[in-house]
């Protein structure tokens, strides 16, 4: 109904990562980045994609571009871990 709705498209995208599906959960998390790159949610969603996908350097980048935003404790917590996992795959 909105296709600029960037909620929508990041939470599809965590739903079709959960069901195995990496590069439709890739479609719908960098649109969602792309239209609200600011939401430290949608930037970790991404990363989960690409590393699902074996792109761990990607998922670093753009695990380090939600570091730069303002993060509640649980979440810099989640962003810093898996940011040290994808690092140990490169």
């Amino acid at each position: 109904i909105w296709p600029d709705y960037a909620l929508a498209h990041g939470n599809l995208g965590r739903v079709l990562l959960i069901r195995g599906d990496a590069a439709g959960a890739m479609t719908h998390l960098q649109e969602a980045v792309r239209l609200d790159g600011n939401n430290p949610q949608n930037l970790l969603g991404l990363a989960e994609a690409l590393a699902a996908r074996g792109a761990f350097d990607q998922a670093v980048a753009a695990l380090e571009r939600a570091m730069k935003l303002p993060l509640s404790e649980t979440l810099a917590r989640e962003v810093f871990a898996k940011r040290a996992e994808f690092m140990k795959r490169q």
